[in-house]
């Protein structure tokens, strides 16, 4: 179920890409997410923050890309 839908997603990233279409913070972030995770990485975080993340966020992260394009791309770290 969520493959199909993030595979929707990443379809659609790369078809405003290749349109060059513009929006805020389309000059920084391009729409290109960043890496992928690792099952792994993404236990630690739980294991770490005594947490389970959603499954779709979980998916997304394992299959699409951890952060990147998106509208709070102004929020970074120190």
């Amino acid at each position: 179920m969520f493959k199909e839908r993030i595979g929707r997603i990443l379809t659609r990233l790369e078809r405003v890409r290749e349109l060059g279409l513009p929006c805020f913070g389309s000059e920084k972030h391009k729409f290109v997410l960043h890496s992928t995770l690792e099952e792994s990485e993404v236990e630690a975080f739980e294991s770490k923050h005594g947490i389970s993340l959603p499954a779709d966020y979980r998916a997304f992260l394992l299959q699409a890309g951890n952060g990147g394009a998106g509208a709070l791309l102004w929020i970074t770290s120190a």
